[in-house]
């Protein structure tokens, strides 16, 4: 799923219910200044973490941010993430309805 801010890859790996969920954040060199870059992992990180109750287990995101997101606060990140990750988990859940079926 891609958005302004970051693009959100989000797969099923079928695991049982007992599976961690995973996320995993690859930012660009693009980026200048490991400050930056490390920044932007926490942001990532910390919207992650509060939106884990939407990830079903046994789910691997991976956030790719598209840009700098400079001095931006937390919610705009949050709430991008959030959005992304909802469409993604809607797919899969309809992916497995229609192969269910």
């Amino acid at each position: 799923m891609r958005g302004q801010l970051m693009t959100l890859f989000v797969r099923d790996r079928g695991c049982d219910e007992d599976t961690a969920k995973r996320i995993g954040i690859s930012v660009p060199r693009r980026i200048k200044g490991s400050v930056q870059r490390n920044r932007l992992r926490r942001l990532i990180r910390e919207a992650f973490r509060l939106n884990q109750g939407a990830v079903p287990r046994g789910c691997d995101v991976v956030a790719v941010p598209k840009t700098d997101f400079g001095e931006m606060k937390l919610r705009p990140v949050e709430q991008e993430f959030t959005d992304l990750l909802l469409q993604a988990v809607d797919r899969i859940v309809e992916r497995k309805n229609q192969q269910s079926q």
